[in-house]
């Protein structure tokens, strides 16, 4: 985890506020499972029957205007979304892994509940869970290997974070 990174910032604050144990992984990179390099979660939180291993991307979200950033652009890394989805197989069953998008909202006053403020800046977080997401993520730059899930989809399947630690395990 990254402390000089007001994503993570927001989001580990956000956590605190909302009575969530976690803690910061190492960054870095790893060997594990048969010599594949895998990137290290962000952070560990327990939740109420799981343990969450949560990969913070940081998003710009305009809450005004024409710009294609107006929508919640969920991408990511593909190699970013596959090392977390080993992470949780290698720890096993009592693991799940979490994406979570921190759309930092600029531009006018957002409406949505899940709002939350931090330094003075605005925040969407949410999270969904990196299986969910492998199902429903499209090539979004075959150059960049980077991949996502579509707007309107990622609203279905996406959640308040603190709704994801907060629930019994086998919930989908």
């Amino acid at each position: 985890m990254d402390l000089d990174n007001h994503y993570e910032q927001a989001v580990w604050n956000y956590l605190r506020a909302h009575g969530v144990d976690c803690a910061p992984c190492a960054e870095g990179y790893r060997r594990a499972l048969e010599g594949e390099r895998v990137k290290t979660p962000d952070l560990l939180c327990f939740g109420a029957e799981t343990a969450w291993l949560l990969e913070i991307k940081g998003r710009r979200y305009r809450a005004t205007g024409r710009s294609r950033r107006r929508q919640l652009d969920p991408w990511a890394p593909r190699s970013d979304v596959v090392s977390l989805a080993h992470w949780a197989e290698a720890l096993g069953p009592g693991y799940r892994a979490l994406l979570v998008f921190a759309f930092h909202v600029l531009g006018a006053p957002h409406t949505d509940s899940n709002l939350w403020t931090y330094r003075e800046q605005s925040y969407l977080i949410y999270g969904i869970p990196v299986e969910v997401y492998r199902a429903a993520m499209r090539v979004r730059s075959p150059r960049w290997d980077t991949v996502s899930v579509p707007t309107a989809m990622f609203r279905r399947l996406a959640r308040p974070l603190v709704e994801w630690l907060c629930v019994p395990a086998g919930v989908p």
